[in-house]
């Protein structure tokens, strides 16, 4: 059974000044203290916790352990979310790295070392006299002495460091070195001078000057590091570099992204309605739909026809709606009194979708249209006079009197 803490205070050490943040994290048993370690200053307290449960699976690699936690961050990565985040890669919705999406990673990894874990979660800061109490209260208080140690300095990293940056000047005065003349010209003729240590930059702001093969690899690796988009991109490039043309290169770089695809929302198109076209005549094109009112003399529906050119309206009662009703009415009474139109717009209802009402449209040559599901508008006007006949009676169809308007 082991004890994990991270600690993050304030120091008040004689040799720093005050306000200074400190973390340290500590790994602990009831007899002992398994691991510590401080971090450099402005570590917070959650990078500790995290870095403390990740030591806690390693020392215990090929063991079966039980690994308390008072952190319900470090907890809740490892049982809920941590794992949410490794199939979205450490990404969030947004498509910008986690917080701390390196001590998450970590933390995963090291979690398959045991050969059996249980990560549980305690109370902070308690008095009682259990075992895991005792524990963490240990644990704590190895972590905020940790925490005020002095972290030490590598200088051999240090020293790796200094040569990998004077190895990547000298790769960089090669690249600008190979550059073709008119290239050259063109950074003459904005103000560039040639250093020293032979690197070209600019002359006020001392920026590094970018070389045309070096502009994808430049704005692979901005755009790798936090998925930015190409306007942040040029941002960052333009804090240390110089060079024409990066825009296009960062463009396509986030263009050719797979993860920004698939989490970014493509540009949004609007659509403009179209119109339908105006008819030729009166009576050639039509609009009919039903409406359902309270049941009269027998009838409760009824047939609203309008007419796209003059705007004539008919509405006839019906016992029922059906599609055998619409095509009677459309053959004995509208048809032989106003002529063969030349198409119906109607909806998607069975009463307009029957076997009877296609066959006539089909013999009469009758072009028929279907609006769109739940979009009224398509046949605007026949809504629009459907909306008036609960109100009003219509002087131009006196038999729909016969229904309760």
């Amino acid at each position: 059974m082991g004890k994990c803490d991270g600690s993050n205070l304030q120091s008040r050490h004689a040799d720093s000044q005050d306000g200074i943040r400190k973390a340290g994290w500590a790994v602990t048993t009831l007899s002992s203290v398994e691991g510590s370690g401080c971090h450099p200053a402005g570590t917070s307290a959650q990078q500790a916790e995290l870095r403390a449960l990740t030591e806690a699976c390693n020392l215990a690699e090929g063991k079966t352990v039980n690994i308390y936690t008072d952190s319900r961050y470090a907890f809740g990565v490892a049982h809920d979310f941590g794992s949410i985040w490794r199939c979205r890669r450490y990404l969030t919705v947004t498509g910008t790295p986690i917080r701390n999406g390196k001590e998450v990673q970590t933390l995963l990894e090291a979690m398959s070392k045991p050969s059996k874990a249980a990560i549980l979660k305690c109370k902070a800061h308690t008095k009682e006299n259990a075992d895991e109490a005792k524990g963490n209260a240990k644990a704590d208080e190895a972590a905020k002495r940790a925490a005020e140690r002095t972290p030490q300095t590598d200088e051999d990293s240090c020293r790796i460091r200094s040569l990998e940056i004077k190895s990547l000047r000298a790769e960089i005065a090669k690249m600008q070195a190979e550059c073709s003349k008119e290239e050259i010209w063109t950074w003459m003729e904005e103000g560039m001078h040639l250093g020293s240590d032979g690197i070209w930059r600019q002359r006020d702001t001392q920026r590094t000057v970018a070389p045309q093969s070096l502009m994808a690899f430049l704005a692979q690796q901005i755009h790798s590091w936090e998925h930015l988009a190409p306007q942040q991109m040029v941002a960052r490039f333009a804090r240390h570099w110089w060079g024409k043309g990066f825009k296009k290169h960062a463009q396509n770089v986030a263009d050719r992204c797979v993860p920004c695809q698939k989490i970014n929302p493509g540009p949004i198109t609007v659509m403009s309605q179209i119109r339908p076209s105006a008819p030729m005549g009166p009576f050639q094109e039509i609009q009919v739909d039903y409406i359902s009112l309270p049941k009269s003399r027998g009838f409760s529906d009824v047939l609203v026809i309008v007419d796209r050119f003059s705007r004539w309206v008919e509405a006839t009662p019906v016992r029922k709606a059906t599609a055998t009703q619409t095509a009677k009415i459309l053959c004995k009474d509208y048809i032989p009194r106003w002529g063969l139109p030349s198409s119906i717009d109607s909806g998607q209802g069975t009463r307009f979708t029957g076997a009877v009402y296609q066959e006539v449209c089909r013999i009469l040559n009758i072009k028929w249209s279907l609006h769109c599901p739940y979009h009224p508008q398509s046949t605007g006007q026949v809504e629009r006079e459907i909306g008036q006949i609960p109100a009003t009676e219509y002087p131009k169809a006196p038999s729909v009197t016969n229904c309760a308007l």
